[in-house]
């Protein structure tokens, strides 16, 4: 809520001299609806992520590379969906109506911060830490493959976003 008050609020993008960027006043509407928009969008990046972690890990490998190998798959495609829908909402950003410029900017920024800080920090994060008991109740196969040394090179430089 700090950009949203600073753009609008305080002005801070004045200086651009976008006339639906100036500083003017709050409504109240666009964070209620933007985070119904919000919600969707974080639930289906993290869903199509977490999916392909707990394909990996039902093949039989351990957590962690099925974290390592999923983001290596998956991260690509939701970044350029994140930054496509970015583009898109910017261009809500354009409208001289309030309400919707506002909606924008809301979208734009929370997409922005669920595609390149929750997807690739906050989510592996929190499975690395759970480790397997973030597949809690669920029974897991025993871990019978494994990454080797060459193949999280090859990751690292080849496939990561």
């Amino acid at each position: 809520n700090a950009e949203y008050m600073g753009v609008y609020n305080d002005g801070v993008l004045d200086w651009l001299h976008i006339t639906p960027l100036k500083g003017g006043g709050l409504t109240w509407t666009p964070p209620v609806v933007a985070f119904t928009c919000v919600v969707g969008l974080g639930l289906d990046y993290d869903v199509f992520l977490l999916t392909r972690v707990a394909e990996l890990r039902d093949q039989g490998y351990s957590t962690e590379d099925s974290l390592m190998l999923a983001m290596a798959h998956t991260g690509r495609i939701i970044s350029s969906a994140g930054l496509v829908m970015a583009i898109a909402f910017a261009g809500l950003m354009l409208s001289s109506m309030t309400v919707v410029n506002q909606m924008g900017f809301y979208l734009v920024v929370a997409v922005l911060i669920d595609t390149f800080l929750i997807r690739v920090i906050l989510v592996p994060a929190i499975i690395s830490i759970l480790g397997d008991i973030s597949w809690w109740p669920r029974k897991l196969p025993s871990v019978t493959l494994k990454c080797n040394s060459e193949e999280r090179k090859s990751l690292v430089t080849n496939r990561m976003v």
